[in-house]
């Protein structure tokens, strides 16, 4: 079966990084690795599902704000 490709937009400088990545993993071992298989190992390191759990609490924290109407009601 055909893998899809989806066009993937990303911040030039992830980007970059990636390009660099790529360029090491060139230069230490000789292998030519696409940015898919680059994403996909960087997907299933354990790391990343450390870096997603930190993300999503950092952007739990910055938008849930919760405040409290802290007048008394007057009871009649």
């Amino acid at each position: 079966m055909t893998k899809l490709r989806r066009p993937m937009q990303v911040s030039p400088k992830f980007a970059d990084r990636l390009r660099d990545l790529q360029r090491k993993i060139r230069m230490a071992n000789g292998d030519d690795i696409s940015f898919r298989d680059l994403t996909e190992n960087i997907v299933s390191n354990p790391m990343f599902n450390d870096l997603e759990k930190k993300l999503i609490n950092k952007n739990l924290k910055s938008d849930l704000k919760i405040r409290f109407d802290m007048r008394r009601e007057l009871l009649e």
